[in-house]
């Protein structure tokens, strides 16, 4: 975007800044380092989001099983197998179906309830993707631990519908299902078997879920959308393009002063003003940019409603200045 001062401003400034655009660069360049390149058929941002929510990074992780939990004994290697991968931190997306590797596709199962389900097998393809099991894993996964809720048979029916995998969790980790539980609603007035629930999951219609009095929860998985888009990837792609949006407009409504101190510091009135997003913390607190002609950084704050502007050479010591965050450039 190409912004310019009006003809009454005392200070003439031209400049050129999209954030959105900086953004969307650094995200496709982490998706192609992770071979999962966007399709061009949603948006950058977008699919970015949702390859973050759908594949489970390498890191290792605890793995502990919920009391229901049953394995046949002539798959009791495959899950040996499984489990040391998931605590040595090894890649479990081979275990996934290799439509991880589509970034435009949704899983309804990981959207709805925040359910994985993995292919219990020691027989992978060339292209390392487990080969097609007779069973499955069905487990809620964390950044440090896996919480294996159970094992069904590939065949059964409403596999990825089965409220029984959800009412394991209640049972074993009640804290994973707090925050989605409906304060103050006591039942809901339809409770859906598991063949009602696949019907309303196939038209991607979100609905409660009741695991006993006062037990309604909601949006577990962050929901999908009508088109069955996880709902998760679509409020964080709104998210980030109004705050980038905002960004741009403090930095446009704030150039004379931004400008002046640039003078005072450099000396310099460059008659462009080129500004590219640098860094962005963690909790979206913080967002800083680079100004290319002389090398000022400028920091937004937007709950404070705050600007820093500062050299780079201050910025240098990389050790601590991009700590919590992501540093883009």
């Amino acid at each position: 975007m190409n912004y310019h001062s009006n003809a009454l401003e005392t200070v003439q400034w031209s400049l050129e800044i999209d954030l959105k655009k900086d953004l969307e660069s650094f995200m496709e360049k982490q998706m192609r380092k992770m071979n999962i390149p966007p399709s061009g058929t949603r948006s950058i941002m977008y699919e970015y989001f949702n390859t973050q929510k759908r594949v489970i990074f390498e890191t290792p992780r605890k793995v502990v099983y919920s009391r229901e939990f049953q394995c046949p004994e002539e798959y009791q290697e495959a899950l040996s197998q499984f489990e040391q991968s998931a605590r040595e931190g090894k890649n479990l997306n081979a275990y996934l179906s290799d439509q991880i590797r589509k970034p435009e596709k949704s899983d309804d199962l990981l959207n709805d309830w925040n359910i994985y389900h993995f292919h219990l097998t020691r027989r992978f393809r060339e292209d390392g993707f487990a080969k097609r099991s007779d069973y499955q894993i069905f487990a809620w996964v964390t950044a440090d631990c896996i919480y294996m809720i159970q094992i069904y048979p590939h065949r059964e029916e409403y596999l990825y519908c089965k409220q029984e995998m959800l009412k394991i969790l209640e049972e074993n980790w009640p804290e994973l299902l707090e925050i989605y539980r409906f304060k103050g609603v006591t039942c809901l007035t339809e409770q859906l078997n598991d063949a009602q629930y696949g019907k309303i999951r196939e038209v991607h219609v979100t609905s409660g879920v009741q695991l006993g009095e006062n037990k309604v929860y909601g949006l577990i998985g962050g929901g999908y959308m009508s088109d069955g888009s996880s709902g998760e990837a679509v409020r964080r792609e709104q998210f980030w393009h109004n705050r980038l949006k905002l960004c741009e407009m403090v930095i446009r409504d704030n150039m004379p002063f931004i400008s002046s101190v640039i003078h005072t510091q450099r000396g310099l009135e460059p008659p462009v003003y080129k500004f590219q997003l640098l860094w962005i913390s963690n909790s979206a607190d913080s967002l800083r940019l680079i100004e290319w002609n002389s090398h000022m950084g400028v920091e937004w704050f937007p709950k404070k409603g705050k600007l820093r502007i500062f050299t780079m050479e201050e910025e240098l010591d990389f050790g601590g200045a991009f700590e919590g965050g992501i540093r883009l450039l």
